[in-house]
């Protein structure tokens, strides 16, 4: 289940995964409203169509550049946390886009898109548990408020971190460690939004 990030300590963070565990179908279609979901927070409201909802979000160019900047700093704690994972220095790549899903799949220029960076090693998983800690901190100041331990054990840690327009910042290790913008929640493009402007 989804926990709020300001509630969450360190010595709760355990029991926190396991009651999240015990309800991962549940929390799988309730943490996650994906890309502009009728659950995402901005949606709401019966008088404002999807358009006017995405006219009042920043353009995808201005939310690509603030999602960005949300991975990098996430980057740059978790590297203070594990300096030996091999972390990659460049910006984030983007990971592709697609059209958004109701109440938005029909407005014009409406898109998603993921962005990646991490690490070619591993945070060692007694670090895990202060990882998952960090990034909740970092995120916390970027809206985000909810988080969802998927796995936490020795080898394999995944955790989502979920934002007021539907986007999901997800971190997970391996033999690599990822920092996965998996969903950047629904945007219009500038040249969209200019062209809704002028035809209103």
């Amino acid at each position: 289940m989804a926990t709020n990030l300001s509630a969450m300590s360190a010595e709760r963070l355990r029991a926190a995964c396991a009651a999240a565990l015990a309800a991962l179908a549940l929390a799988a279609s309730g943490c996650s409203n994906g890309s502009g979901s009728s659950d995402d927070s901005s949606a709401k409201g019966d008088d404002v169509s999807p358009t006017e909802q995405l006219l009042a979000r920043p353009s995808s160019e201005q939310a690509a550049t603030m999602y960005q900047g949300q991975l990098v700093r996430v980057r740059d704690a978790l590297k203070k946390l594990a300096p030996d994972a091999d972390w990659d220095d460049t910006p984030p790549i983007k990971t592709g886009g697609s059209l958004c899903r109701d109440p938005f799949g029909d407005v014009d220029g409406a898109q998603v898109f993921g962005l990646f960076t991490g690490g070619g090693g591993a945070i060692p998983d007694e670090d895990w548990d202060q990882a998952i800690k960090t990034t909740a901190a970092v995120l916390e100041r970027e809206g985000y408020d909810r988080v969802h331990v998927t796995v936490n054990k020795p080898g394999l840690h995944e955790a989502s971190f979920y934002g007021e327009y539907g986007n999901v910042v997800t971190i997970s290790g391996q033999r690599s460690t990822s920092i996965d913008l998996a969903d950047s929640g629904c945007f219009m493009s500038a040249e969209a939004q200019a062209a809704a402007r002028s035809g209103q």
